[in-house]
């Protein structure tokens, strides 16, 4: 959310749970919603104004608040930028992160198979970060044949299908 912290549910209300990371980081993370995921394994990977914070394994959710990082994912270990938005677990386990984007680098993908990072990029056939439609990611979906969609803040939708990316705006 926009206070930086998980909102859980818990006796029909939602209590905020901010998870263990620095002031500064909590601080410089408020305002934009962010949307943290628990994956599969039971792990949970919060975005944040620095970065990527992955926590192991809890039995509750307020655990993450005293618990520490298992890591912390900068631009130094592959983000296509510090400030993450979104975070995404296909059915494969891999990890679609929304970040700042650079000029050309838009979207990062975690690959769990390998532990490393591959960014996407106008290498990969995705438009530019400077195309209005196509400036930032807002959204990931996956379909039930398993192709990621991406939704972008401008109004652009790309399906991302067989390592090829296909893309779709409003007329």
């Amino acid at each position: 959310g926009q206070t930086g912290a998980i909102n859980v549910l818990e006796n029909s209300r939602f209590v905020p749970v901010q998870p263990n990371v620095p002031a500064s980081v909590a601080w410089a993370s408020r305002g934009l919603p962010r949307m943290a995921i628990e994956d599969h394994l039971g792990e949970w990977w919060v975005p944040t104004a620095a970065g990527l914070y992955r926590f192991p394994v809890v039995n509750r959710v307020r655990q993450l608040a005293h618990v520490r990082p298992r890591a912390v994912y900068t631009t130094r270990n592959g983000l296509t930028g510090d400030r993450v938005y979104h975070a995404f677990e296909d059915s494969r386990g891999d990890i679609w992160l929304a970040t700042n984007p650079s000029r050309q680098d838009v979207v990062t993908q975690w690959r769990r198979k390998t532990g490393s990072f591959h960014r996407y990029s106008t290498a990969d056939g995705l438009r530019t970060a400077t195309d209005v439609h196509f400036a930032a990611v807002g959204a990931f979906a996956e379909d039930a044949a398993g192709n990621v969609w991406i939704g972008f803040s401008g109004g652009g939708l790309a399906r991302f299908a067989a390592g090829v990316f296909t893309f779709f705006t409003a007329a």
